[in-house]
């Protein structure tokens, strides 16, 4: 038996979880939600925000419209709560986000409380009374659209509250007054509206993206697009979209693996529309400039020939915009190489001296940089360094004296190794 009473439980909390719910009204930007239970103010309170809403505030037109029109309905409760109360100061009635409450609709004879009761309902006729906390009544609960959704890479804003219909063109303005757009439609878009976005009647949100004479609306009864006048009025959404998405078309740069020049783009996307720069160190380079619809690129161009060995190291591709007054950047590293090695052709002793005669050929990249001889005698650790500049890219000789006679040295010249050497 106690097997059935657990199955017992767990039924009668399933038929019981929306114990008195009277009706649900869907609006585009925010969701009623009216329930004929038996709670007092505080305990409304709780109640909507166990349902991840909150308790309704009469401060928008058509809210205030839907919950009159559904109060007086048939199966409605006598009274419900909504959210506001002068507690704080009699008299001074305030809704529970802490803006001013103008309270004008009032029953007949109300208010008649005092400092014994501090709370608002409406009843059936649609008119307010105030009530003390620990009466009994329904409760209506309001789900509303942020006004700012942040999401990955999108920030989505429901301009204006309440929220109004405009034109096409209105929409594109306001949202572009404040460094944004119109909302474009993506799986990812699609999401975020569903979640938030309620509505019973085919109301539209306006897509950016028309064509000709038409423009497109998005219906929030079926999420379906479809074209409209442009100077239809609708509901709007303003997006802005954070730098993302950024390419380079390769990851490395071997300057002798090319004959000619090689143009190395670096492609940003986003909105606003990002700036795209070229840097080496805290450089700016010269790119040339790329726009491919949404997509803003620079192009970096080296040419193979005119580079040396000091063009080697990192490029810099950065991306940046800006969205309200926070400042997003995307960067990507451009390792650059220019190839090859200094080498050593012969080495060849005096009879008469300690000197020798090196012939060699410089870095292929390193014409008029300076290259370094280090020779060194690992027994009595004994070091010479000479500096020498190469001005051409030919081979020739170098004279290094000063050693002493018999003894092993060990010859490099920088930039890498090259060989060894007994001199006798």
């Amino acid at each position: 038996m106690p097997e059935c009473n657990c199955w017992f439980a767990l039924l009668t909390f399933l038929a019981t979880s929306n114990a008195g719910l009277l009706k649900t009204v869907n609006r585009p930007f925010y969701k009623l939600t009216f329930y004929n239970i038996g709670s007092t103010w505080q305990g409304a309170i709780s109640f909507c925000k166990n349902k991840g809403s909150s308790l309704v505030q009469l401060d928008d037109g058509s809210v205030k419209y839907d919950v009159i029109n559904t109060v007086k309905s048939p199966g409605a409760t006598n009274f419900y709560w909504i959210g506001a109360t002068d507690e704080a100061s009699e008299g001074q009635w305030k809704w529970i986000d802490g803006s001013s409450a103008s309270i004008t609709s009032w029953n007949s004879g109300e208010p008649n409380g005092g400092r014994r009761e501090n709370y608002l309902a409406i009843g059936r006729n649609g008119k307010l009374s105030d009530n003390a906390s620990s009466y009994r009544k329904g409760v209506v609960c309001i789900k509303v659209f942020p006004k700012t959704i942040s999401q990955n890479i999108y920030r989505l804003e429901a301009i204006g509250r309440p929220p109004i219909k405009v034109t096409y063109g209105t929409a594109r303005t306001i949202c572009a007054n404040i460094g944004s757009r119109v909302l474009k439609f993506s799986s990812t878009t699609n999401n975020i509206i569903k979640s938030h976005l309620n509505s019973e009647t085919d109301d539209k949100l306006w897509l950016n993206h028309n064509s000709g004479s038409s423009c497109y609306s998005l219906s929030l009864k079926d999420y379906k697009s479809r074209t409209t006048h442009c100077t239809d009025k609708h509901y709007y959404i303003c997006e802005q979209v954070k730098t993302h998405d950024m390419q380079i078309s390769i990851s490395n740069f071997i300057a002798n693996s090319y004959s000619g020049e090689k143009e190395i783009t670096c492609m940003a996307s986003g909105f606003p529309p990002p700036t795209v720069k070229w840097m080496r160190g805290k450089t700016a380079l010269i790119p040339t400039s790329i726009n491919n619809q949404a997509k803003v690129g620079q192009s970096l161009v080296l040419n193979p020939k005119q580079l040396t060995i000091k063009d080697e190291g990192q490029y810099q591709c950065s991306a940046s915009n800006k969205v309200g007054q926070t400042v997003y950047e995307v960067t990507r590293i451009l390792n650059v190489k220019v190839p090859s090695q200094p080498s050593i052709t012969n080495i060849t002793s005096s009879p008469c001296n300690s000197n020798l005669l090196i012939t060699w050929m410089p870095h292929v990249r390193g014409v008029g940089i300076e290259h370094r001889f280090q020779i060194m005698d690992p027994i009595n650790s004994n070091n010479f360094k000479v500096f020498l500049t190469t001005p051409n890219n030919v081979s020739m000789t170098s004279i290094v004296t000063g050693l002493q006679p018999s003894t092993f040295y060990i010859i490099k010249v920088i930039f890498w190794y090259i060989g060894f050497i007994n001199f006798e």
